[in-house]
């Protein structure tokens, strides 16, 4: 089930794109992007930004279905909560998939000369920084109007009356 929508602020928009340049400084990553679990594209930076040869759209959707396809897997071989990360290690790099609260996908794209526990490591710590911003966004979220949904189909009923 998704949540409601999620506004962000400039300053929070600011934070998470500041989280993904350390991310991407400190694993020295080609590339980082956040997607949210329905393959909606949030940001990202390195290569995956300069390159128009990368589909960013099709990264983001295969990355969120990826990890829920992972969800599914724990829930039938019965772990309690959902698998958190993934990771694909290729011949000359290597792209890593981490939950971000259940509602966002964080992927990494870094060449296998790096660290994966570094790359875990700093990802881990990201991970918490963003799920901090995107906790304050979800809390100044403003309700819909009241009544919107359940008065719609009367007001539309009473104004297409007045139509004819």
């Amino acid at each position: 089930m998704l949540s409601p929508r999620l506004d962000i602020t400039v300053e929070q928009l600011a934070g998470v794109e500041k989280c993904l340049d350390n991310l991407q400084q400190e694993t020295e990553a080609r590339w980082v992007l956040l997607t949210d679990v329905t393959g909606q594209f949030i940001g990202g930076c390195g290569l995956l930004c300069s390159m128009n040869s990368l589909n960013v759209e099709a990264l983001s959707a295969l990355a969120a279905g990826n990890l829920a396809t992972t969800r599914e897997m724990a829930r039938l071989t019965g772990e309690e909560a959902r698998f958190k990360l993934l990771l694909y290690e290729g011949d000359c790099q290597s792209v890593y998939l981490s939950d971000v609260g259940g509602e966002f996908v964080l992927v990494i794209a870094f060449d296998n000369s790096v660290s994966i526990s570094a790359v875990r490591l700093y990802t881990k710590q990201t991970v918490d920084r963003l799920q901090e911003i995107l906790h304050r966004a979800r809390a100044t979220v403003s309700p819909p109007p009241v009544g919107l949904d359940e008065d719609f189909g009367q007001l539309l009923a009473s104004e297409m009356e007045f139509s004819f």
